[in-house]
């Protein structure tokens, strides 16, 4: 059988760069293939969507671009969404669904009321939140042009998570999810994460990182488990 194909899914505002790395980081283990997002990076200048529903499906789209056979969805913060309703579709609608489910970092749909609501702040003061998240460099601020691109696709990326309500009648995945989280991220605590089993008929796996939200990233323990899962 040929290696597994892991697509992997950004975080609010990020495109496929931050997953360059993990191409040459597992690629003993798997196939790393980064999916940018409309309207993000290297498709600048296409649709940003705001419903998750719509980014789902471009998503989906990508994905049987590749015509995947046997393939791994991971998604981070945002991705969470986007990979779980994505899942949903692939197993709808497509002939091989995914093998694993994989995601980190944000409370499952039900539970999203507890999330801080960041939309309707100004300009400075939503772009500040993701500044104070160690998400951008804050030498952005000074410069305007690039900042108010940078904007536009926080915003939208913003409105996916805080305008999703679909998760009413939502069916459950069939595959297995495996759920992680860091124990510093307040956002994402480990009695609100392990909620995700509510979301699939498979195996479920928690896995919790000493780090903070963006363990994947600098959290060295991660590294060791992610090649283990998508091994498998």
């Amino acid at each position: 059988m040929s290696k597994v194909k892991v697509f992997c899914l950004p975080y609010a505002g990020g495109s496929k760069s931050i997953f360059n790395d993990w191409i040459d980081e597992y690629k003993d283990n798997a196939e790393i293939i980064p999916v940018e997002y409309s309207g993000h990076s290297s498709r600048f200048g296409e649709e940003l969507f705001t419903d998750a529903n719509d980014m789902a499906e471009d998503v989906f789209s990508t994905i049987i671009a590749e015509n995947p056979v046997n393939y791994i969805i991971y998604g981070h913060s945002m991705g969470c969404l986007i990979s779980l309703l994505t899942a949903l579709k692939l197993e709808e609608r497509y002939a091989y669904p995914p093998k694993k489910v994989i995601i980190g970092g944000t409370r499952p749909p039900h539970l999203s009321g507890k999330d801080e609501k960041i939309s309707g702040l100004p300009k400075k003061e939503f772009m500040d939140k993701f500044f104070e998240m160690d998400m951008m460099d804050p030498e952005i601020m000074d410069e305007p042009e690039l900042l108010d691109l940078l904007y536009e696709v926080f915003y939208a990326d913003t409105l996916v998570g805080e305008s999703y309500k679909g998760y009413t009648g939502l069916p459950k995945l069939k595959a297995p999810m495996i759920v992680m989280t860091g124990s510093q991220d307040d956002e994402a605590c480990e009695a609100d994460m392990r909620e995700w089993e509510k979301y699939t008929y498979g195996h479920f796996e928690f896995k919790e990182f000493d780090a903070g939200h963006f363990f994947p990233f600098n959290c060295s323990e991660f590294q060791d488990y992610f090649a283990g899962l998508i091994a498998d």
